[in-house]
């Protein structure tokens, strides 16, 4: 939580527009994740926790163009990653 606290500061202080939060709202699981790892914590625990915090302040730190250009991204991302997904199971599928 303290994670997805910081970014929210980050994000509220640092003068941006909608690619620049794009970009954050990409980036920041990752650093989540790593930075709880270096800390002998639970990755996949501090990104949810982070990102539940994250989204439920969504709309104090980003603005509406950002949200609407972001949720796009995020659901071609999505998109993608599971045409991946599928790709490789696929490959995998017929050795089973």
């Amino acid at each position: 939580l303290l994670l997805g606290w910081f970014f929210i500061q980050a994000h509220k202080r640092l003068p941006t527009d909608a690619p620049s939060d794009i970009a954050l709202t990409l980036i920041e699981p990752y650093f989540m994740y790593w930075i709880a790892e270096q800390f002998h914590s639970s990755g996949v625990l501090a990104v949810v926790a982070g990102g539940l915090l994250m989204s439920g302040q969504r709309l104090t730190f980003l603005n509406s163009t950002s949200r609407v250009r972001g949720l796009s991204v995020w659901e071609s991302f999505v998109f993608i990653l599971n045409g991946i997904i599928f790709f490789i199971i696929g490959l995998d599928l017929p050795e089973i």
